[in-house]
């Protein structure tokens, strides 16, 4: 069950108690739902009450509690809350006789509130944490309530988001955190959609959102004759000096891309960067938990001020130099850097290659379980990989390797793709309305985006149709070359598109007369004529 509620004020910000409400053995920021209503032990039909005071009557008759502040949290997680909501993560401490807060983090709350009559927390909504959460808390000492689940509004909710940095006008953020927690956690991940949702652009803000560089971004399109060698490995031809020519084998992009994931520059350039970016030190712990600060000064690593020649690290790093510096120095590095230091390989139109054929046998080794050395597997070309090669012993995908794909709902292609290759992947639409970021500068961004909401609701009323022909904010981007006129790009780009929707269906110019009407925000169409011609 769900409840429908009405779009969020900017304003409203929740305060969830990380102790008293889910003490489940889960670290709250590792999940993306949030759930209450265990005290009511199943003896509570949570959608049957009608008004709070029935919830907290019936409540209080069934689990014996008077107080009123369990029930009344119940009843606002269920029909006050809204999406978009903030959600502020705290715990309580007491001070000197008064009551505190530590602020630990934020997300925002992305669904209404879910029913799961089989969960011991039946109450759940899904929530997009604002990511990564702070390792120390920031102490709030104005607001002094400290009730499990609760509103803060007024000059409390200010403080509250000065003090976290939360900014209520950037929606955009929390959304590609949603993603970034997909995958993440599958380290594989398809954006799917309607055409013009912007897939593409998403994909390479969320790469970018990772921290991931240029450098550290793969691009690919799929396309019909796209195949095995351009992607993993194959034969190439070769002139050699006297005019000959023969073949040798070749990394495609893809096993390229991996290999440089895994080589010691391409890692040691990444932590140079990474603490000249930070402009902090690292501070990791040794054994007896003694700490230790890695710094960078002119390109130069250092460990509690000592130079460390790249030489030296690279011994180290080979294990050709292994001692106590190593155990206690160098080991701990190395293991933030894995922990740190990951890639992303975009996969365009993934639907259009054909997949069988250009994966190979890395359908084993793309699959989240099996990444790294523990998935190695032998290629069609092994024989062929030279001496020092990292793939020698057979090809296996980085742990530190993820893989997003995008491709569009409504084409035909994706009917071929087999379930072996789904299982592989965590799928998540893009909606039309969730990207219009990218159109953040333009002077008519407002107009683009009600007059794509106005088609899109169109769209959704007619039959056959649905969400995943929906236009996307990428389509709006032309207007640049009309000067910002909607008429063009009605012309020359949406109405085809749409047409090509309805073509072979009943009533196609009176639909198209309707969508353009939506276009137009029920302005009557320049041009009534029928469209079926």
């Amino acid at each position: 069950m769900q409840f429908n509620k009405q779009k969020s004020q900017t304003d409203r910000l929740w305060m969830w108690n990380k102790n008293d409400i889910w003490n489940d053995g889960v670290t709250i920021f590792s999940t993306s739902i949030l759930k209450m209503g265990d005290s009511a032990q199943g003896k509570l039909d949570f959608k049957s009450f009608e008004t709070k005071a029935d919830l907290r009557t019936e409540y209080q008759r069934i689990v014996g509690n008077t107080d009123p502040v369990i029930p009344n949290m119940y009843w606002q997680f269920m029909h006050e809350v809204q999406p978009n909501d903030i959600v502020v993560v705290f715990e309580t401490i007491k001070e000197n006789g008064t009551l505190n807060h530590l602020l630990y983090g934020w997300g925002r709350f992305t669904s209404e509130c879910k029913i799961v009559e089989t969960d011991n927390y039946p109450l759940q909504r899904d929530v997009v944490w604002h990511l990564p959460a702070l390792l120390e808390p920031v102490k709030d000492i104005n607001t002094s309530n400290a009730i499990y689940f609760h509103l803060v509004e007024g000059e409390g909710a200010i403080t509250i988001k000065k003090l976290l940095g939360i900014d209520i006008n950037n929606i955009q953020d929390s959304m590609i955190q949603k993603y970034i927690n997909v995958l993440k956690s599958n380290h594989n991940l398809i954006l799917t959609g309607a055409p013009g949702t912007g897939k593409t652009y998403l994909a390479k803000q969320i790469a970018q959102a990772m921290g991931c560089t240029d450098n550290e971004i793969g691009f690919v399109q799929f396309h019909p004759s796209y195949d095995y060698t351009d992607f993993v490995e194959g034969l190439r031809p070769l002139n050699d000096d006297g005019g000959n020519v023969g073949f040798e084998r070749k990394d495609g992009v893809f096993k390229a891309f991996c290999a440089k994931a895994l080589s010691f520059n391409t890692k040691y350039e990444w932590l140079i960067n990474h603490l000249q970016t930070r402009q902090a030190p690292i501070v990791l712990e040794r054994p007896r938990s003694e700490s230790f600060e890695v710094t960078v000064d002119n390109s130069t690593l250092r460990i509690n001020g000592e130079s460390v020649t790249k030489e030296l690290f690279k011994s180290y790093y080979d294990g050709t130099k292994t001692d106590r510096w190593f155990n206690t120095h160098f080991k701990k590095i190395l293991d933030y850097i894995d922990k740190n230091y990951f890639v992303v390989f975009i996969i365009d139109e993934i639907n259009r290659g054909e997949i069988n054929k250009i994966f190979g046998e890395l359908f084993f080794s793309i699959d989240p379980g099996y990444r790294g050395e523990k998935g190695r597997v032998q290629t069609q070309y092994q024989n062929m990989v030279e001496d020092g090669d990292a793939f020698k012993k057979g090809f296996f995908v980085p742990e530190n390797v993820y893989i997003i794909g995008t491709m569009n709902d409504i084409d035909r292609s994706v009917e071929s793709m087999d379930f072996a290759f789904r299982r592989r992947f965590a799928f998540v639409e893009v909606k039309a309305d969730e990207n219009t970021g990218m159109l953040n500068g333009k002077v008519w961004k407002d107009d683009a985006i009600k007059r794509m909401n106005s088609l899109n609701a169109t769209i959704e009323k007619i039959e056959g149709l649905s969400s995943a022909y929906h236009i996307g904010a990428s389509y709006f981007l032309k207007l640049d070359n009309y000067n910002g006129d909607f008429k063009q790009l009605w012309k020359y780009h949406l109405e085809g598109l749409l047409f090509e929707y309805l073509r072979g269906t009943q009533s196609v110019g009176e639909n198209m007369r309707k969508l353009e009407k939506a276009y137009n925000l029920n302005n009557t169409a320049a041009d009534d004529s029928d469209t079926d011609n």
